[in-house]
């Protein structure tokens, strides 16, 4: 029952709204996605969510009340055939949109389309399964585009300093070709992005999903009550040398940016109260 369990979850598939522009479902209206049977059946390796001992894929990581934007989870990958599989690692994140009641109204709705969340997503695994590559020239912790931003704002004079060694090409010199050496590296997925599972074994993943900066000063004007943080994290696997296309497993990821416990379990007004002006309180869900 578990394993039937863990691939029926993990192998199904996230849809897309088309109205909305080909943004995701909400969690909270698809969960873990469109269940592909044939999917699982085909399926060589299986995910375990730490914490999750019933096998169901997912992770509830519950609110953040100092809104860190900061969100962590393990999950290990089984691979059940005896030759080794390397799967790709990503995540997309997203929330709940807002829109404008009336235009010129200020009153904000909590949309049912969601919008993309910039994050700095980070996988921990084992040194021994997959090349690890550190390039944090803006000393932010992390290696991403940033970084090759960074690089090419030095070259040209812009930023005086580097924390980390940026010759790439080992020509003894920082220029923008190193900018597209890095670029190239984040592109190939040598930034611990992906893992190799020996046959028969399992390998332990960790999660880190950081909102950025930004993320967070939007979320905050936008809905100071605040709101789902949204994911799906990924574990492609890798074509075999024939071609033969690997698992796809997916892992839905919900947590709340901010304090459960700040808005009233009682709304105030309706929206109908609101359009009659028998009220000038707003629901909950609205923001001015």
């Amino acid at each position: 029952r578990h394993l039937a369990q863990s691939l029926l979850m993990s192998t199904a598939q996230p849809l897309y709204e088309e109205a909305s522009g080909g943004n995701y479902y909400s969690l909270l209206n698809q969960g873990a996605g469109l269940a592909r049977v044939d999917l699982a059946a085909q399926a060589d390796s299986f995910i375990k969510v730490e914490g999750q001992n019933d096998y169901k894929v997912k992770a509830e990581l519950g609110d953040d009340p100092k809104r860190t934007g900061v969100y962590e989870f393990d999950f290990t990958i089984t691979n059940m055939t005896d030759s080794e599989k390397v799967y790709e690692l990503s995540a997309d994140l997203f929330r709940q949109d807002v829109f404008e009641y009336q235009e010129g109204s200020e009153i904000w709705l909590l949309d049912t389309w969601t919008t993309a969340l910039d994050a700095d997503v980070t996988f921990t695994i084992p040194d021994s399964t997959s090349p690890q590559f550190v390039c944090d020239l803006n000393g932010d912790g992390f290696t991403n585009e940033r970084d090759a931003d960074y690089l090419l704002e030095y070259v040209i004079g812009n930023e005086s300093k580097l924390y980390a060694e940026a010759d790439l090409s080992g020509d003894g010199t920082v220029s923008s070709y190193d900018a597209h050496l890095l670029l190239a590296k984040l592109d190939t997925g040598v930034t611990g992005k992906t893992v190799a599972v020996p046959g028969n074994s399992t390998v332990t993943i960790g999660v880190k999903l950081a909102l950025t900066a930004e993320a967070k000063a939007e979320l905050d004007a936008e809905t100071p009550n605040g709101t789902y943080v949204q994911a799906y994290v990924y574990a492609r696997g890798v074509a075999d040398d024939e071609g033969n296309l690997g698992t796809v497993h997916s892992i839905p990821v919900l947590a709340f940016y901010g304090d459960w416990s700040d808005p009233s379990m009682f709304d105030r007004g309706t929206l109908m109260d609101l359009v009659y002006m028998t009220t000038n309180v707003a629901p909950y869900l609205y923001r001015y």
